[in-house]
């Protein structure tokens, strides 16, 4: 008789991140069967899931009995919260703009803290429960000081604190910090400062607050993030790795752009400010140091907890490291245009 597989939850299952790790584990972990949270069980993507033979269920972080239904049987749980989403959500602008908190990352860190504690205390309900992974960050303003005070960074930091501190959960949770993905760029062109031509103009522009020749760690998301979970689920509790397929300069980056755009694009290093000065509620400002904290620092570098990812990939030979060159190579840079 075949052994009953284990229950894996992943959180936003349809989102990009949760997508990669469900798409490793129905192709490479058949040992599990998968369990996927999203907000509409009837969107195009969810029914695409359960196509493959995910069982979708609907959930909300910010109703903690919703996650406690979706986190029964579950032998492990993949979760991690959306820090663009939590500085777009209502509840954050609402928070904002009433002057409960001072500013919008203010608030959008105070919502994402808020979710990821709903994670840790619906996760410290289930019985069954072995192991968490949380998809977090290193606190930089903690580590370096406030030149690289980043929310998303601090929140992610803070909930993985509390989760750790939280009896049930209590070595049970290991935390993974993914580098840059290589496709960020092509769907955030905001981050780059991308600027088309003008009539006065005739170049392209990356506008960035970072220097350009620095070397920074990269992860291709979809081929390489689910491996890393798989080999954390099978280590003992509270490890923390860095998950770097490799390094590239944003220079080498657009040259790549360059090449495959065909089109000429000027890299221009700017400060902070000017960088920030594009929109008025503070969260480009957020986006620039965390990019200034990536290009200086790395991911984990300045954490002494944080396990090396040459280290890791060592010990673990099921990790993949895809070749960042090549991965950027292969992507579909058209819709820059």
């Amino acid at each position: 008789m075949a052994a009953e597989k284990k229950l894996l939850v992943v959180l936003a299952a349809t989102g990009s991140q949760g997508s990669a790790i469900v798409n490793h584990f129905l192709e490479h972990e058949p040992s599990y069967r998968i369990r996927g949270t999203t907000r509409n069980v009837d969107s195009a993507k969810a029914k695409a899931l359960s196509n493959k033979g995910i069982e979708m269920v609907s959930a909300e972080l910010t109703d903690i009995n919703s996650l406690i239904a979706a986190f029964q049987g579950a032998s492990a749980i993949y979760a991690y919260t959306d820090s663009a989403g939590c500085a777009q959500a209502k509840e954050a602008i609402e928070a904002w703009e009433s002057g409960k908190e001072k500013s919008l990352p203010d608030a959008a860190r105070a919502l994402e803290v808020s979710q990821g504690k709903n994670i840790a205390d619906a996760a410290a309900q289930i019985p069954t429960l072995e192991r968490m992974i949380w998809s977090s960050t290193p606190d930089s303003k903690a580590l370096a000081g406030g030149e690289y005070d980043n929310y998303e960074m601090a929140s992610k930091a803070e909930v993985l604190r509390y989760m750790r501190s939280t009896p049930a959960l209590k070595g049970k949770v290991n935390a993974v910090y993914l580098a840059v993905f290589t496709e960020s760029f092509v769907r955030f062109p905001v981050v780059i400062g991308w600027t088309k031509p003008t009539a006065t103009n005739k170049k392209y522009l990356v506008r960035i607050p970072w220097n350009p020749a620095s070397s920074m760690p990269w992860i291709n998301l979809a081929q390489d993030a689910g491996s890393w979970v798989g080999a954390l689920l099978k280590t003992d509790g509270d490890v923390t790795v860095e998950a770097v397929g490799g390094e590239m300069s944003t220079e080498d980056v657009v040259e790549t752009m360059r090449r495959k755009l065909g089109v000429e694009i000027e890299i221009q290093q700017i400060s902070l400010d000017e960088y920030s000065n594009v929109e008025p509620t503070g969260l480009m400002r957020h986006v620039g140091q965390l990019m200034r904290w990536t290009a200086d620092l790395g991911i984990g570098r300045e954490d002494p907890g944080a396990i090396k990812a040459e280290q890791f990939a060592k010990t673990h030979p099921g990790v993949k490291r895809s070749n960042i060159k090549e991965s950027f190579e292969s992507i579909d840079w058209s819709s820059m245009l």
